[in-house]
């Protein structure tokens, strides 16, 4: 009776840990693909504030041709464009990264509530 109580105490405190470590893990990947969408945006915006001051200054400049400025802001898009895709590919990373982890935590804990309660894949076959 003491040894199946323990057991339903164990079994207990491991679902606990289990459901506090994937708390844990889902808050972080929040937490990261809030910041990597805030990286996102703000660079997005610089990027825009980028191409608006240098196709300003563009206009400003005398004896450029209405192509060259085009030109040049293409190229400032551009290149907005790329930064923008970097942080893109930054977040996707953290996520992935976060989705690996609370997998690998989940799956440890399932297999430890297993051994726990005896019904892991060799435990079986001995009590066959």
């Amino acid at each position: 009776m003491a040894s199946e109580e323990k057991t339903h105490l164990t079994a207990g405190e491991a679902k606990g840990g289990v459901k506090e470590k994937a708390n844990e893990l889902t808050g972080k990947a929040g937490e990261s693909a809030e910041s990597g969408k805030e990286k996102t945006e703000q660079t997005a915006e610089a990027a825009k504030e980028k191409t608006g001051q240098t196709t300003e200054a563009a206009k400003e400049m005398s004896g450029e041709t209405t192509e060259g400025v085009k030109d040049k802001a293409a190229h400032a898009a551009q290149a907005a464009k790329g930064r923008a895709e970097e942080g893109k590919e930054k977040t996707a990373s953290m996520l992935q990264q976060a989705g690996e982890q609370l997998k690998s935590a989940a799956q440890s804990t399932a297999e430890a509530v297993k051994g726990t309660l005896g019904i892991g894949g060799d435990k079986n076959r001995e009590n066959a």
